[in-house]
């Protein structure tokens, strides 16, 4: 359950770009660090991960929601613990 102080200053936010990114664009980032971290590019970690290049793309651009599984696949393609993809980024 969401917090009621938390919700009122999730409406006091500006429209527009947010200030707090949410989960989805995060593990999306967090993907494409790790990739660009290992070397990889975007094609040969969707073939290792076994994933579409549409959907891969989708993913690292925050667009698209995706399944435990799918988060499996990507975290053993780069040799991390899934835990690792859903971590909060530092602040820049």
């Amino acid at each position: 359950m969401l917090n009621a102080h938390y919700i009122a200053w999730l409406n006091r936010v500006p429209h527009g770009r947010y200030l707090v990114m949410n989960l989805q664009e995060r593990v999306g980032q967090n993907i494409q660090d790790a990739r660009r971290a290992k070397g990889l590019s975007q094609e040969a970690l969707l073939f290792a991960a076994g994933l579409s290049r549409s959907y891969m793309g989708k993913l690292e651009n925050g667009r698209n929601a995706m399944s435990i599984s799918a988060l499996e696949s990507i975290a053993l393609a780069l040799g991390i613990d899934p835990s690792e993809l859903v971590k909060p980024r530092a602040r820049t």
